[in-house]
């Protein structure tokens, strides 16, 4: 099941291809069928090196019927999800009851304004792996850069900008564990109309579900949750962005309680936080580019009383 490119062994470029299909960038396994047959009286002289098997049976002056015992392997199913009953394409869902959130910061957005979506990842530190296909209208927003600094190895094969066109983004990437904190996706677009974030930003989970993976758990599901304007911290704004000396984190608090800022490099490692019990109504907090390591981009997580956060970018030039 898992040579998914046919070639007679199981290398990493199978799971190179499988991450292909997965994303939609190839439609189908390069040099492969989608189920392979092995004849179930056969005795592998090696299992740890099945290649080559007998796919067929042959009977020679066939003068009676006679019946030949396959066993099925569906390619890619290197977890064991394809029911060999169900031909229609459907799979046995074996994934937590769990839903975990991809919590953002809803935002009203004006034409011809360029600004960044912070998609926040489960706190989840065991966090290995990920998938979820993304909608977006593509009348009102364009894509302009996917990035995801804070996870290990992340690249361009991790994601599909192939359907952008018509509002589609899928990503996958298993190449955890994650950071621990501030692993976040980050999305830039343009908008051409006015709008609302929530209202045109969803999961495709038609056509990719949207799950996470913990090193030997089941998966669990994702759900996109957004963090309504009005009731985080009103408008937040850093002033200036791009800054070269100090920059100003500006915040509305719709109640008081304890309010948590956090400073991270693309790593993810934590470089500066600020917290306290904070009363309702408008309030500002600074750094200066003194108490950072280096130049650079660098994430903010404030946390905000009742369990709500909003997450942004900050450069340091």
């Amino acid at each position: 099941a898992a040579d998914a490119n046919g070639s007679g062994s199981v290398t990493t470029l199978d799971m190179v291809d499988l991450q292909k299909l997965i994303l939609f960038i190839i439609d189908e396994l390069p040099n492969n069928r989608s189920w392979r047959f092995v004849d179930a009286a056969y005795q592998f002289p090696n299992p740890a090196h099945p290649f080559p098997f007998p796919e067929s049976k042959s009977y020679n002056n066939l003068a009676v019927n006679q019946l030949a015992h396959f066993i099925g392997i569906k390619i890619g199913d290197v977890n064991g999800t394809a029911d060999p009953q169900e031909f229609n394409g459907s799979s046995e869902d074996r994934r937590q009851e769990e839903t975990r959130s991809i919590g953002t910061t809803d935002y009203r957005y004006r034409e011809g304004e360029s600004f960044r979506v912070a998609l926040q990842l489960p706190n989840t530190p065991e966090l290995v792996g990920f998938q979820m296909g993304l909608r977006f209208d593509p009348e009102s927003l364009i894509l302009q850069a996917v990035e995801a600094p804070a996870l290990p190895d992340w690249s361009a094969q991790h994601f599909n900008r192939r359907f952008e066109s018509e509002g589609l983004l899928f990503l996958s990437w298993a190449e955890g564990p994650a950071t621990s904190a501030g692993a976040s996706i980050e999305l830039e677009f343009r908008a051409q109309t006015d709008g609302r974030l929530s209202d045109g930003l969803r999961l495709a989970d038609d056509l990719l579900p949207a799950e996470g993976y913990v090193a030997d758990e089941l998966p669990f599901a994702l759900a996109l949750d957004f963090t309504d304007i009005a009731s985080a911290a009103g408008p937040v704004t850093v002033f200036p962005n791009p800054f070269s000396e100090r920059a100003e984190l500006r915040f509305l608090l719709q109640e008081g309680g304890f309010t948590h800022l956090r400073l991270y490099d693309p790593q993810g490692k934590l470089v500066w936080e600020k917290a306290g019990d904070v009363a309702a109504g408008e309030h500002s907090w600074s750094w200066s580019g003194t108490e950072l390591p280096a130049k650079g981009l660098y994430y903010y997580r404030l946390e905000l009383p009742g369990n709500r956060a909003t997450t942004g970018v900050v450069v340091y030039q």
